[in-house]
């Protein structure tokens, strides 16, 4: 009588003569070596005599769904994750070699002391402080009548507010235990190329600043007159420093073994100047402690005397 059995592989329904019990053989389905089982003692069911041939049960539609579903699946896979793969690659390659060009912002930089150079004044106008024109004139007069003490900025300098001619003036003059001195930010290459590409940005930042100290010490200095109270230039020294600088000595500071001093003065020609103690022989050039304006780099200066 045939034999009957499922395939352990696909659950395909098997059926052989009974003569090929215990012989090896392949599913017809999905291809599996097997060993087909020996008869059992049931009796044949009717229609099953003579050697039918080996026949094999379709898959249900259940499970041609599923088969279908997994390859789907599969497909989607690949389509969503190839192109993420690609562009993972592409970009971390892009990422490797921007930092490969990016300039190494270190090294060594011109720098001397100067002994007869005196920092330009800053002439402040209505239009500079921001207020009208009627309530800058009566801002500068009462400067002229009654100038505010002068400020300091201890062991560097002192902070002088005066009535000029049609403008109120900020000076700032160096204090005799300090150097004035001047850096030349040019002479490196790959520093001269940075600044090339981030000098609108840092100097977008520091007028900004400069804005904001602005608008409040016009505020403080008006309100010091209309209630008749004692102006505190010398909290305002280190402040109006930010009216002599340009980005670039926004962004820095010099660093010495004992102290850290901000530029005080930037040219028109990107030189920055320091003022430091006397005696200073080297110091480094860095990014300003608190500073929004960022600079990535730390230069060593050896100061040279112009006298």
């Amino acid at each position: 009588m045939p034999i009957q059995f499922a395939c352990p592989s696909c659950a395909a329904a098997i059926r052989v003569d009974e003569s090929a019990a215990g012989k090896k053989g392949k599913c017809p389905q999905c291809g599996r070596e097997l060993i087909i089982p020996r008869p059992t003692s049931a009796a044949p069911q009717a229609g099953d005599s003579g050697l039918p041939a080996i026949s094999v049960q379709e898959p249900t539609a259940a499970r041609r769904y599923s088969s279908r579903r997994r390859k789907r699946s599969g497909s989607r896979f690949w389509s969503i994750a190839a192109p993420l793969v690609l562009f993972s690659i592409v970009v971390g390659t892009m990422v490797f070699l921007l930092r490969e060009s990016e300039p190494t912002l270190e090294g060594k930089l011109p720098g001397e002391v100067i002994a007869d150079f005196e920092m330009p004044p800053q002439l402040l106008a209505a239009q500079d402080l921001g207020i009208s024109e009627e309530e800058f004139q009566s801002l500068l007069e009462s400067v002229r009548e009654n100038p505010p003490p002068i400020g300091m900025i201890p062991k560097q300098l002192r902070l002088v507010i005066e009535a000029d001619t049609d403008a109120i003036r900020v000076g700032f003059e160096k204090l005799p235990q300090t150097e004035l001195v001047r850096v030349t930010v040019d002479a490196d290459r790959e520093l001269y190329s940075w600044l090339l590409e981030h000098r609108a940005e840092l100097d977008r930042i520091q007028r900004q600043a400069a804005e904001e100290t602005l608008a409040e010490f016009v505020k403080s200095l008006q309100r010091s007159y209309d209630e008749d109270l004692p102006f505190d230039t010398a909290s305002w020294a280190s402040r109006l420093v930010t009216l002599f600088e340009n980005g670039f000595g926004f962004a820095t500071e010099a660093v010495t073994k004992t102290s850290r001093a901000r530029c005080v003065y930037e040219s028109d020609e990107g030189e920055l100047h320091f003022l430091l103690p006397e005696s200073t022989k080297t110091f480094r050039l860095e990014e300003r402690e608190n500073s929004p304006a960022k600079f990535p780099g730390s230069y060593t200066i050896q100061l040279e005397s112009s006298r």
